[in-house]
C-alpha cells in the first residue's frame, strides 16, 4: 500500500503542471489582447479579438458577453476575469 501512494500524487502533479501551462499560455494571450497595455481587456480590445478570430458576433452580442464576464462591473475584464470567460467557452 505505501507503494501506491506516489502515483496517486502524480496525477495530481501532472494536473498542476498542466494548470501552470494553461494559466502562462492564457496569460500570453491576455496581453497579446490587451493592445494598450493597460492590464485589463476593454470591450473594444475583445471585440477586435472576435473580429480576427473570425467569431461573427454582433456589437451588442459582445457586450453581452463582456458584462457577463465582467464580474466586478469595472467595464474592463482583469486576467482572473478573462481566465473565467476562457474557461467557461471550453467547457
Amino acid at each position: 500500500p505505501k507503494e501506491e501512494a506516489p502515483k496517486a500524487e502524480a496525477p495530481k502533479e501532472e494536473e498542476a503542471a498542466k494548470m501552470d501551462d494553461m494559466d502562462a499560455k492564457l496569460e500570453a494571450a491576455f496581453k497579446e489582447i490587451d493592445t494598450n497595455g493597460s492590464g485589463a481587456i476593454e470591450a473594444a480590445e475583445l471585440k477586435v479579438l472576435l473580429k480576427k478570430m473570425g467569431v461573427g458576433l454582433s456589437d451588442e452580442a459582445v457586450e453581452k458577453v463582456f458584462t457577463a464576464a465582467d464580474l466586478n462591473d469595472d467595464k474592463k475584464l482583469d486576467f482572473e476575469e478573462y481566465k473565467a470567460l476562457v474557461k467557461k467557452a471550453m467547457k
